[in-house]
C-alpha cells in the first residue's frame, strides 16, 4: 500500500491556513492543497530504526507493529515534505485523520496532519506557490476534499482532541 502525507499549517490564531498551488499530479493542477507528498522508503527505514532501539537487544524486526511503523514513517515524511516545500522545520505535527482509498484497484493511505506555526516565515522551495488563505472561508479553487478536511482539522485542534479519525472511502 502506498502512503502519502498532507499537512495543514495554520497561523497561531487559527484564522489563516498555508496551502500550496499544485502543479502535479495532473488532476490537481492549479488547485490549492495541503503541503505534502509520498512517504519514502527512507522514512520507513528511519521509523523502523527508531522503533528497534526501543526493543530488547536481539529482538527480531518482524515483531514491530506495522501500524505503528506506518504512522511514525508518515510523521517523519510530514516533517521532511514541509521542509522541502515550505523551507521550515515544524516541531509539532498532530495526526488527525487517515483516509484509505483506491486508485485503479491499488489501495493507498493519506495521513493528515495539522500544525500551528508562523506561516508568514514559509517560503516556496519548489515550482509550486505557497498561498495563505482564510481558514474559515476557503477559496473556490481548493481541492474538493479540503472543504471537509480543513474543518475537521480545526475542530480537532480547538477541542484538543486525541482521537485520530480513520475514514475508508469506497
Amino acid at each position: 500500500m502506498k502512503d502519502y502525507v498532507v499537512g495543514f499549517a495554520f497561523n497561531f490564531t487559527g484564522e489563516n491556513l498555508l496551502l500550496i498551488r499544485k502543479n502535479r499530479p495532473e488532476f490537481m493542477v492549479g488547485r490549492l492543497g495541503g503541503v505534502g507528498g509520498k512517504v519514502e522508503d527512507a522514512d520507513t527505514k528511519q521509523a523502523i530504526e527508531h522503533a528497534t532501539r526501543a526493543l530488547p537487544p536481539g529482538t527480531p524486526n518482524f515483531l514491530l507493529p506495522t501500524g505503528v511503523i506506518a504512522k511514525d514513517a508518515a510523521l517523519i515524511a510530514m516533517h521532511r515534505e514541509f521542509h522541502e516545500e515550505a523551507g521550515l522545520w515544524v516541531t509539532k505535527w498532530t495526526h488527525f485523520a487517515t483516509v484509505i482509498n483506491e486508485n485503479n484497484g491499488e489501495p493507498y493511505r493519506l495521513f493528515f496532519f495539522y500544525a500551528s506555526i508562523s506561516i508568514e516565515n514559509a517560503t516556496t522551495q519548489t515550482d509550486e506557490q505557497l498561498v495563505t488563505v482564510p481558514a474559515f472561508f476557503l477559496p473556490s479553487d481548493v481541492l474538493p476534499d479540503l472543504n471537509w478536511l480543513v474543518p475537521m482539522a480545526i475542530d480537532h485542534k480547538f477541542r484538543e482532541a486525541t482521537t485520530v479519525y480513520e475514514i475508508k472511502l469506497t
